[in-house]
Order: C-alpha cells, then sequence, then structure tokens
C-alpha cells in the first residue's frame, strides 16, 4: 500500500480524488478526520490495489465478497467500513 500527500485543488471532490488515487471516500476521511474537503488543504492518501467496485441495487457483501473470490471480512477491512450502500465504491483487494 503506497502512501502519498495531496493538496486538494479547486473544484476536486472526494468522490474524485478517491477515483484518482484508487481508494474510498471512507478510507480518506478515516485517514484525515476531516470533512468536508477546501482547496489547498493536503490529505493522506493510501493508495489501496484492487478492483474498483460500485455496489448496485440488491447487492450484498457475502454476494460481492464472492463473485471476486475474497472474504467479506477483508472488503469490509480494506475500506474501513462495517456496511455497504447502494452506488457505495469499494476497494475488492487482490488475495
Amino acid at each position: 500500500m503506497e502512501k502519498i500527500i495531496y493538496r486538494v485543488e479547486d473544484g476536486d471532490t472526494l468522490q474524485d480524488i478517491a477515483r484518482r488515487f484508487n481508494t474510498s471516500v471512507s478510507v480518506i476521511t478515516s485517514d484525515n478526520r476531516i470533512f468536508p474537503i477546501f482547496p489547498g488543504q493536503r490529505l493522506l492518501i493510501r493508495r489501496l490495489s484492487g478492483i474498483r467496485h460500485t455496489v448496485k441495487p440488491f447487492e450484498t457483501l457475502v454476494g460481492i465478497a464472492a463473485r471476486y473470490k475474497v472474504s467479506p471480512e477483508k472488503i469490509t477491512a480494506v475500506n474501513e467500513i462495517s456496511r455497504i450502500h447502494v452506488g457505495q465504491q469499494l476497494i475488492i483487494p487482490y488475495e
């Protein structure tokens, strides 16, 4: 896992930053204990290795884990979450 410092630019959103650096919004907000963000702010970004997955209606954590052949616990640990919701972007770690 790679860590970098990123300076927030005008117009950046947490979703944009997470997508750009292959991480999740929950990881950025947890690592930096912030919300909202503002231009010029410096953020610690942990790049996660894995596949990005957007949660679709009726998907479950167990179903997503089975699809990618990884444990639900690993997904929740990497993304630092306890539940999922529709539209959430997850990093599915390589095992």
